[in-house]
This record gives structure tokens, sequence and C-alpha cells, in this order.
């Protein structure tokens, strides 16, 4: 039994080997000094954590900004007043 399981692992071995070194070479990648450069900018984690940590803090600039704003608001309304028409009569009941 212990042979059979030594045997599965140097086939599996073997066969993991294999294919890690029957990668073609169109895998290959060249940089210059300055592309280098300029990818490590871009993609190291802790530029890209400062620059959130830039834009969340510019936010949050502006919030506290617009809070210390006065607020300026308007409206506009109109009201309908229609002219009823009002006769008065003569008071005949007692004559003054």
């Amino acid at each position: 039994m212990p042979n059979t399981l030594r045997l599965l692992g140097l086939i599996f071995l073997l066969a993991g080997s294999l294919s890690l070194s029957a990668q073609p070479a169109a895998y290959r990648h060249e940089f210059s000094a300055a592309q280098a450069i300029e990818y490590a900018g871009k993609n190291n984690l802790q530029v890209r954590n400062a620059l959130r940590t830039i834009q969340t803090q510019q936010q949050t600039n502006r919030e506290i900004t617009a809070a210390a704003l006065p607020n300026v608001g308007f409206a506009l309304g109109t009201n309908y007043n229609p002219n009823i028409a009002v006769q008065t009569l003569p008071n005949f009941i007692s004559p003054a």
C-alpha cells in the first residue's frame, strides 16, 4: 500500500514538472527601466492604497465643506383670489 502511494506521488510530481517546463517562450515579457518603474507604480499595493486614501480624504473634505456652506433655497408660489361679485342691498328695515 505505501509503495502505491509513493508511486502515485512520483507520477503526479513528474506530470507537474513536465507541465511547468512545457510553457512556450511567448510568455516572456521584457521591460525597460522606465516601463518597469511605471508598471511598479501602477501595480504596487501600497501605492494603490495611498491613492485610495487620498481620494477618500478628498471626498471627506468636500462633504465637510458642503456642510459648512450656507444653504440657499428659493420657492415660488401663486395664490388665486377670484373677485366675487358682491352687491350691497339698501337697508329697508331701519330707516336712518
